[in-house]
Parts: C-alpha cells; sequence; structure tokens
C-alpha cells in the first residue's frame, strides 16, 4: 500500500511541477526495491545523475511531448528505433531537453548498449549530452529478447550559458564496454533528430 501511495505521489508532482530534484541517500536501506527511482523513470525525464560524496542527485524534467510519426531505424542487427517523441520548442541554457523513446529488440542483443543523446553545435563540437542504458539502467539491453518493446525516457541538460542559435540533435548506441557504436544501414553511427533551438 505505502509503494503505491508513493508511486500515485510521484504521479500527482510530475503533472504540477516542470522539474523534480531527487537526493538519493542510503537507498538499499530506505528505498531497496528502488520504488522512487523506478516510478520517476516511467513517469520523468532523468537528464542530471551525479555523485557527490555518498549521496547521489537527480535532475528530472516533466513535460507532455507531441506524437511524432513511426519510425523504423535499425542499429546494428538487433536493435530497432520504432518511435522519438520530442517538444517542438525553443530551449535556454539551464532547461531540460525531454525525449521519448520506443526500442525494439530484433534479436537477443549480446551486448550492454548506452543510449547516447548530444546536443552538437554548428561546428560540430558536443555542448551537452545525456549516455545512459534504457529506462536509466532498470531495462539495460542484456535483458532484452527478441519481440521486445521497450519505451524509454531521458533528458538532456543544457548548460546555463549557452549561445543562441541552432543546434544538432543527434541520437544512438554504443557498446558500455568497448565504446563502440552500432551502425546504422548508412554506416553511420548516429541518428539525426534534426535542429535544436
Amino acid at each position: 500500500l505505502l509503494q503505491e501511495q508513493t508511486r500515485a505521489a510521484l504521479a500527482d508532482l510530475a503533472k504540477t511541477r516542470a522539474k523534480l530534484y531527487a537526493l538519493y541517500w542510503a537507498t538499499e536501506q530506505a528505498d531497496p526495491t528502488q520504488v522512487v527511482e523506478r516510478a520517476l523513470s516511467q513517469t520523468s525525464y532523468m537528464a542530471r545523475d551525479e555523485w557527490r560524496g555518498n549521496v547521489r542527485f537527480a535532475e528530472y524534467a516533466n513535460a507532455a511531448l507531441s506524437s511524432n510519426a513511426p519510425l523504423s531505424v535499425v542499429f546494428g542487427d538487433e536493435i530497432e528505433l520504432r518511435a522519438v517523441k520530442r517538444p517542438d520548442q525553443h530551449f535556454a541554457g539551464g532547461d531540460i531537453v525531454p525525449l521519448e523513446l520506443t526500442w525494439a529488440a530484433r534479436s537477443k542483443p549480446q551486448a550492454n548498449y548506452k543510449v547516447f543523446a548530444h546536443v552538437l553545435d554548428a561546428r560540430g563540437n558536443l555542448v551537452a549530452q545525456r549516455d545512459t542504458e534504457p529506462q536509466n539502467g532498470f531495462r539495460p539491453t542484456s535483458s532484452w529478447y527478441a519481440g521486445d518493446e521497450i519505451q524509454d525516457r531521458l533528458g538532456i541538460g543544457l548548460p546555463f550559458g549557452m549561445p543562441p542559435g541552432e543546434y544538432a540533435l543527434v541520437l544512438g548506441l554504443y557498446r558500455s564496454d568497448t565504446g563502440a557504436r552500432l551502425k546504422l544501414a548508412d554506416g553511420t553511427d548516429a541518428l539525426s533528430l534534426g535542429a535544436l533551438t
């Protein structure tokens, strides 16, 4: 009952707050089944996850995203990206860019892959990024089976003082053990998600 109440309270917060901040400390004792973090991963978009001593700080965004047309983009020969939802708006430094992804396993992945979402300037320099396993580590690709479809939310925290302009938003997957990126059919190793203003 307490877990259900906690999930309901977090869902209510997600409806009324643009951002949420969490301090995770002694979670093995306080929240051994990770109810709070799992609930936030399903309703919000984590953009930052940093350790400060023995306390972990996380920042989440909440947003309503419009539907985008379905996709069928294959990374390597194991993982397909079926849909991407992203906001159609302008951002400022300090904002979080939320993304909602639908992945599908074409076959059982042979490794753990991390998702990367990068913001690049006009020269291709990395300005902001979020690299994480799907569902903030709760659904690593090694746990997928052929036919599985996984909903994934992530946020990209934009740095304060970011100059105004047009930026490129790209997405991809890489092996967490070697850093090798999965290739697309055209030989590239990242999918363009268009411009970010």
